[in-house]
């Protein structure tokens, strides 16, 4: 999917309608991480996998809102290619059929698999496994060739082992002459690729112990694609990239081709981002948490590596968020006054026992807690963690979008309301 050329100035015209950017607001943040931009350029934001090959790339925000990062992710790729010559190709069938590889002299062309039936009142069914993509669209094509001797066999279809129709039912080829059948933009849901052989369209039907079809040039191009996040970078200027290089462990940027819901990345509960050794960020600071959750977890966590009770994380559940030092059940509680699943989330703590929170342009609320003194020394955090709390026995994940998160190394409370409407225009959401 590309985004289109109305949708690319429609963000451009929402972009322009924010005003200042988050770093002419609130200047020099340590660690910010967004797809859009927050310093009014165009900052490089993302490194992204693209799932079919693995291939990565660099994109800059306006890479990601022009449909750039789409057309990577979507490139066409072969996901299979039929080959013959040696044998069946790891095709297998049943319900009464039989396939053969390396039939040579068929309509002038060597090479091509055979399919019989049997004498069966049955379905006749061919099939090779592990070759769709999942959920994603592909294109289809294959040459057939159905001979005039057949007394039963006409027609066939093509579809995938949860009956995604690819080549409809009833197709019926000129007989004695290989003609190519094709399909565009379909989406499979299951692996298994099937060829049905058919009477007049119909699956279920007496075979005659004679009939055949034959393929070949089978063809499966992927047309969509999902997209990882390998590297979020960080636009403050101090280096603090947070990066994933385990696959199955990276969040979700574009979903069957398309950038996922809300401007932001998705976690889906075992995804998480690490940024080591991030520069300053002793107390105070402040944290602009800006995601749409699916089930609670945590957006962001602070912790020394070596010292399991020494952490600061933001964590957004139903129908609050918390700032939790050590623990959530010692933090601080707001109610998240949202509408649907948006958080919008401001944390500060100004010392090493004293912490507070405002869900939403709502009212800070501010307690005494003890993270420990270990949490402010002068040798910094070990651990920046986006999307889960701590990664040394990692717990809480967070399931949903992460759109935004910005850290300070200093108390932000003068600019929260300004960086609250910056945030809340781009995105649409309405402060309460």
């Amino acid at each position: 999917m590309h985004i289109s050329l109305d949708s690319a100035l429609g963000q451009q015209r929402r972009l322009n309608s924010v005003g200042e950017s988050i770093t002419q607001i609130a200047p020099d943040p340590a660690a910010a991480y967004s797809l859009r931009s927050l310093t009014g350029g165009d900052p490089k934001v993302v490194r992204v996998r693209r799932d079919t090959d693995n291939a990565e790339q660099d994109f800059t925000a306006s890479g990601v809102s022009s449909g750039a990062l789409t057309s990577f992710t979507n490139a066409d790729y072969a996901k299979y290619t039929s080959d013959f010559s040696s044998g069946d190709d790891s095709w297998g069938a049943f319900d009464d059929v039989t396939e053969t590889g390396n039939i040579d002299g068929i309509g002038g062309l060597d090479n091509n698999l055979r399919l019989a039936i049997g004498s069966a009142t049955s379905q006749h069914r061919a099939y090779r496994s592990s070759i769709l993509p999942l959920n994603q669209k592909i294109n289809f094509s294959a040459r057939v060739f159905i001979p005039s001797t057949n007394s039963v066999v006409d027609s066939l279809g093509v579809r995938d082992a949860s009956g995604s129709v690819i080549i409809a039912g009833g197709t019926t080829p000129a007989q004695d002459q290989w003609v190519t059948v094709t399909a565009n933009d379909v989406t499979v849901t299951n692996a298994q690729l099937r060829v049905d052989l058919q009477d007049g369209g119909t699956n279920t039907f007496a075979g005659n112990g004679s009939d055949v079809i034959y393929l070949r040039e089978i063809t499966v191009t992927q047309v969509t694609s999902d997209g990882f996040v390998e590297t979020w970078y960080d636009q403050s200027g101090n280096g603090s990239d947070a990066v994933q290089a385990t696959a199955a462990e990276q969040p979700k940027i574009v979903s069957s081709g398309s950038l996922v819901p809300d401007d932001g990345i998705d976690f889906d509960g075992g995804d998480f981002l690490v940024a080591s050794s991030v520069s300053g960020l002793e107390s105070p600071f402040s944290i602009f948490s800006t995601s749409v959750r699916d089930s609670n977890g945590y957006t962001a966590s602070f912790s020394k590596s070596s010292a399991s009770n020494r952490y600061f994380a933001v964590f957004e559940s139903s129908g609050t968020s918390i700032a939790s030092p050590r623990n959530p059940t010692s933090g601080v509680t707001v109610a998240a006054s949202v509408s649907g699943a948006d958080r919008l989330t401001f944390a500060l703590t100004t010392g090493e026992t004293s912490t507070s929170v405002g869900a939403k342009g709502g009212t800070v609320v501010t307690t005494t807690d003890d993270y420990g003194s270990d949490f402010t020394s002068s040798s910094g955090l070990d651990q920046l963690s986006i999307g889960v709390h701590r990664t040394v026995s990692p717990s809480g994940y967070f399931n949903g979008r992460i759109r935004e998160l910005i850290f300070y190394t200093s108390d932000q409370s003068a600019n929260r309301s300004a960086v609250e409407t910056n945030t809340a225009n781009y995105y649409n959401i309405t402060l309460v």
